[in-house]
């Protein structure tokens, strides 16, 4: 009876989660559902991180140049979010800005100085992964390991997978759907109280 409790629950949370994904996502819409992201949709770029503003948001200087890229498909808890919108599994805003500064200040000691391998998505405006409204890139992040940034969080239960519905899949949507899979099963980082 409890697994089953647990599971509805679990259940419940990943959907309010998708809902809230919606609501956040609702300003912009990369790309339609039958268009998913391709290796060959990529534009790669090495750069040099320089900061972090979130984790899914990270300062990087390219050609002496300092740009923000948004990571695709993945949700990271800010120290600025609330617990009754956002992140219901967290029982206080002060444990939810807690564990947010935490995956915060991990990113900040796995990337701040190296340079990275960035992969921008050249189907955004302008075509050279620059989503203009917002001035910033859009893209993926590769470790020095070849691990993508957004499936690493993920697998940690640092961040759900971002609702893919209205942008389509992205080239690494399984692996970032395994990952979070993973965290659930596991009862990692975000879960671990579900």
């Amino acid at each position: 009876m409890f697994r089953m409790l647990k599971t509805l629950m679990i259940i419940a949370i990943v959907i309010s989660l998708i809902g809230y994904g919606i609501i956040f996502l609702g300003g912009y819409d990369l790309h339609s559902p039958r268009d998913p992201i391709r290796q060959s949709d990529l534009t790669k770029v090495e750069a040099t991180v320089v900061g972090v503003e979130s984790p899914s948001e990270v300062i990087l200087e390219n050609n002496n140049n300092e740009e923000t890229l948004k990571l695709i498909g993945v949700t990271v808890p800010s120290p600025d979010d609330n617990v009754e919108q956002h992140w219901p599994m967290f029982s206080s805003d002060e444990e939810l800005r807690t564990f947010a500064e935490m995956i915060e200040s991990h990113v900040e000691d796995i990337l701040i100085g190296e340079t990275v391998t960035v992969h921008l998505d050249s189907r955004v405006e302008g075509g050279d992964g620059t989503r203009r409204n917002l001035d910033q890139w859009i893209g993926f992040i590769m470790l020095e390991n070849e691990t993508e940034l957004g499936e690493y969080l993920l697998e940690r239960g640092f961040a759900i997978r971002r609702c893919e519905n209205t942008r389509g899949r992205h080239l690494y949507y399984e692996k970032h759907l395994e990952a979070n899979n993973r965290a659930m099963r596991n009862e990692r980082g975000i879960y671990k109280n579900v």
